[in-house]
């Protein structure tokens, strides 16, 4: 019988094994499609368009700077916080101006993702049952598209999940990393979408309201501080600079017209 501390170990390199084998079955090809060409859904020929415009806010950003503020065509571009803008320029700024650094982002976040189900999943089953729940996530054809392109679905994924993995291990957040991971990822994923960033924490309140195994009021303060702490500054920046055109295309018409109205 193996010591614990070998079957942890043993558990940590096929976890690192599972990261980097996911990063290459996306990396690979993921450069050669043209920007808003990949088919998210190939039946009925939906295309990733949003990359486009993603793209070229983050190709500017990398070229000309403005991080705080994103733009589109000269105008500003308010629609999506700007967490994706962020990385993918940073990444175009690092390895150069083509679609792979792009996307590259996306294609990280893929694969921790992928690393992370796998994590969950050695929890409670087997490395090979892990394996099998890792292998048929990145199967899934509209998760493996997602995650070579340049939109905001991957990274969204990423911070969610990364974020109930915390509850997971942790169901009352006793621990300082697992407070830490919750909160952040939380921030992330409000500063990657928006209001469907809202998850983790709208997750959170209904698993304390359905167990007994769930965090006290001291520790849901300060997952919630964390959270507002990564998400707030930037939103209340533009708030206070650029208010109408904030209000008028943040949230009126991208939160309640096309997210709420959909």
């Amino acid at each position: 019988m193996s010591a614990p501390g070998c079957a942890t170990i043993s558990r940590v390199r096929v976890a690192a094994i599972v990261f980097f084998a996911s990063l290459l079955a996306l990396e690979v090809g993921a450069g050669r499609a043209g920007i808003a060409t990949a088919y998210v859904d190939p039946i009925y020929k939906i295309q990733a368009q949003d990359e486009a415009v993603y793209g070229s806010t983050s190709f500017g950003m990398a070229a000309h700077g403005g991080w705080v503020t994103p733009r589109f065509l000269g105008r500003y571009a308010l629609y999506k916080p700007p967490m994706l803008y962020w990385l993918s320029a940073a990444s175009v700024k690092a390895f150069g101006r083509h679609a792979l650094a792009l996307r590259l982002p996306s294609i990280v976040a893929g694969a921790a993702t992928v690393t992370l189900v796998f994590c969950w999943l050695a929890m409670s089953l087997p490395v090979a049952g892990a394996l099998a729940g890792a292998v048929l996530l990145l199967s899934s054809h509209m998760f493996f598209v997602l995650s070579r392109v340049a939109l905001t679905d991957a990274l969204l994924t990423f911070e969610v999940t990364a974020a109930m993995f915390a509850v997971a291990r942790d169901p009352r957040l006793a621990t300082r990393g697992a407070l830490w991971m919750f909160g952040c990822a939380s921030g992330a994923a409000i500063m990657t979408k928006g209001i469907a960033g809202l998850f983790p924490l709208l997750a959170l309140g209904l698993f304390c309201a359905i167990s007994k195994e769930r965090p006290g009021w001291p520790r849901l303060a300060q997952a919630i501080a964390i959270t507002a702490a990564i998400a707030l500054p930037w939103h209340l920046w533009q708030l206070y600079q650029h208010p109408r055109w904030f209000w008028a295309e943040y949230v009126l018409t991208e939160h309640l017209g096309y997210g709420l109205g959909s």
